[in-house]
């Protein structure tokens, strides 16, 4: 473990010298909305707690003497039985820093039906400020060690009162973040999409192996997750865009195995800076 850390050191040493920025293309931030979905054969679905009941609306669009095509969309009349158990549907202030302190709407339903709610974040205990049945507004908590919790990248977030419990596993977004799109996959080009704020510089690492823990560097957010005697550093890449959100083409290339990227964000942004790692993503 000690090698492992002077290794992840002399990488950040390294890391922090390179200056040269890349160009960027920016994007745009969305809330986070949560669906769920069933699967079974047409119709009417009973379960235990539900009847769904599939429909289709359509016109017809071409006919013959022997067939007629409808063209239309599917929709569905689900009727559930109110157990007093919360449903989760979706999170306003999606985008988080990982310091705490910041207030989210989570919204849905019948959150006060079955008796006093909690709310955890990444396993944290979250403080609720204000309640109704279908919009709870909670401050993020933060543990500061031994890893800065709740972590970056899409965490869970566990809505409970004595009835039951709604989970969304990749509810809260914690910035600064990392994810590829679309799907990494052999010979097809893709996007790194970073998201941060304006003013960050990313310092981007790919690496084939991940380490098995978590490597936390004194004064930094997070710790490192790649192996450090395996990685390739690609140029820094400044921040210019106010969304904070920016995008890296990587070309269609052929590999035998998947490549892991994190990075290191440098930033002034109180909420994780002065430094910071991101989330590993799989490319």
């Amino acid at each position: 473990m000690i090698s492992t850390v002077i290794r992840g050191i002399v990488f950040l040493v390294m890391a922090c010298m390179l200056t040269q920025p890349i160009t960027s293309q920016a994007a745009s931030a969305q809330n986070t909305f949560l669906v769920a979905s069933h699967q079974g054969g047409g119709g009417i679905t009973i379960g235990t707690q539900y009847r769904a009941t599939l429909t289709i609306g359509a016109v017809p669009v071409r006919a013959s003497t022997t067939s007629t095509r409808f063209a239309g969309s599917f929709g569905a009349i689900l009727d559930v039985a109110r157990s007093g158990g919360p449903w989760l549907t979706g999170i306003a202030e999606g985008a988080i820093p990982p310091r705490g302190g910041t207030t989210i709407h989570v919204h849905g339903a019948d959150f006060l039906r079955g008796g006093q709610p909690t709310v955890t974040i990444d396993g944290l205990r979250a403080t609720i400020t204000a309640q109704t049945n279908e919009r709870l507004v909670v401050t993020v908590p933060f543990r500061a060690s031994p890893i800065s919790t709740p972590g970056p990248g899409r965490r869970g977030i566990v809505v409970q009162n004595a009835a039951g419990s709604s989970n969304g596993t990749e509810a809260v977004h914690v910035l600064p973040s990392l994810r590829s799109e679309p799907a990494a996959a052999p010979l097809v080009p893709f996007d790194i999409v970073f998201e941060g704020h304006a003013g960050d510089v990313v310092v981007w690492f790919l690496s084939p192996t991940r380490l098995n823990t978590v490597v936390p560097i004194p004064g930094m957010l997070h710790g490192l997750e790649l192996d450090p005697s395996l990685l390739v550093l690609m140029p820094p890449v400044a921040i210019t865009e106010a969304s904070g959100i920016v995008r890296v083409a990587i070309p269609a290339l052929a590999w035998s195995r998947p490549l892991l990227a994190q990075a290191l964000v440098l930033s002034t942004d109180p909420g994780y800076g002065p430094q910071s790692f991101t989330n590993v993503t799989r490319l």
